[in-house]
This record gives structure tokens, C-alpha cells and sequence, in this order.
């Protein structure tokens, strides 16, 4: 791909697959990506990824060529599924010594997503989260995962919604009470809390809301 002001181009070495590569596929945000007339057919799917900088545009930040980064590309970029990916360098950062580099390739988006959910959308502080109990649902996923793992950082009591089979992954991550959503309901188990990170949607949302604080 050609390279505009601020771009890295980057030799792809790991990709994963998010839930939303699932429905772009299907046409979800086709209309919008049109509109703004920056997205090419087909579409590369594949938000985030992790390779080796081989290529900068003209203000391309403090990245230098060999640099390995992890990215997480917009809706409208051709995804991190081809071989070289056009990354804005506000949309990298550099994947550190101690991190292999197929583990970063899946935190990008999923972190970014935990981040805005809880930060951004919920307007909380990370240091405010401390003694509050937050309602995970979906710990096994992606998203959930994560933010398991960052609640607990930031001294939360965690409780999150799973399969049977994946309750003892998601105590491993932290979680301080896993709920089997098939054969119990998780109002009745959880309580009250303080907040609800949902990442299934439709009646979770109404059956969530009542149980904040």
C-alpha cells in the first residue's frame, strides 16, 4: 500500500480475528465506510496485528525501521489479514522484549475496547474501580478476558458471567465469582453491583441495569 503522511508500513507476522471482522464481513458498516469514500473493495479484514516496520512515511513518530509494533487498524483500513498493513502511527505502539509477539497481536483491540468501555464511556478513573464490584459478562471472551484481568489490577471484585466449562479459566484470570449463565441467573447469584461491563447485549442489558447500585 502507498503511504500517506504518518503512515508505517508494516511486514504482518501475526493477526487475529475480532467478533467485528465477523460482521463487516456481513456488510455491518458498509454504508459508513462509502460515505467516507476511504475504504477499498474488498476490504482485508483483520483489526489488529503485530509485524515488523519496514516502511515510513513522512512524519512517522518516534518508530524507526525493524521496530516490532502491535497495531489495531479503523474500520475503514485494509486489516491486518494481508501480508503488509498501511498503520497510522498514532495506531501502533512497540511490543515489549518480554511479550511473544502472537500473544500482542491479540491484545490490541481487545484492550482498546476494555479501555474505552471502562475509562472513556463509564467515566471512571482506573484508580477508582478500587473496592467497587463490577459485573463482567462474557469472561471467557476476548473483551471479557481483559477486562477481568485489568479490573483485578485495579482492585476490583470481579464477578462475570461464563459457560460451566470455562469456570475455572476465568478464576484463574481473577475473577472473584464465576456465574454458569446456562443454569443460573446471574441477577439472582451477583447482587447488587456497581457496575457492568456487557458485552452480549439484548435482554442482558435491561436484567443488568437493575442490578446497579
Amino acid at each position: 500500500p502507498t503511504l500517506r503522511q504518518g503512515d508505517l508500513l508494516v511486514k504482518v507476522h501475526y493477526a487475529s480475528l475480532n467478533p467485528i471482522d465477523f460482521h463487516m464481513r456481513a456488510g455491518y458498516g458498509r454504508q459508513i465506510m462509502e460515505r467516507k469514500r476511504e475504504a477499498v473493495w474488498p476490504l482485508v479484514l483483520g483489526r489488529d496485528g503485530v509485524g515488523e516496520v519496514i516502511e515510513r512515511g513522512t512524519a512517522a513518530g518516534v518508530f524507526k525501521i525493524g521496530d516490532r509494533v502491535a497495531f489495531a487498524l479503523g474500520p475503514e483500513d485494509q486489516g491486518s489479514g494481508a501480508e503488509y498493513c498501511r498503520v497510522p502511527n498514532t495506531a501502533a505502539a512497540l511490543v515489549p522484549a518480554n511479550v511473544q509477539a502472537r500473544d500482542a497481536a491479540s491484545l490490541s483491540y481487545v484492550a482498546l475496547t476494555t479501555w474505552r468501555a471502562l475509562v472513556d464511556v463509564a467515566g471512571m478513573a482506573p484508580e477508582q474501580y478500587s473496592g467497587k464490584r463490577i459485573l463482567v459478562h462474557a469472561g471467557a471472551g476476548g473483551v471479557g478476558s481483559f477486562a477481568i484481568q485489568l479490573l483485578k489490577y485495579w482492585g476490583a471484585t470481579v464477578i462475570t458471567t461464563c459457560s460451566h466449562a470455562n469456570i475455572d479459566k476465568v478464576k484463574a484470570l481473577g475473577a472473584d465469582l464465576a456465574i454458569d449463565y446456562k443454569a443460573q441467573r446471574f441477577e439472582e447469584i451477583a447482587g447488587a453491583v456497581d457496575g457492568v461491563l456487557d458485552t452480549v447485549g439484548f435482554e442482558y442489558e435491561e436484567r443488568s441495569l437493575s442490578m446497579i447500585n
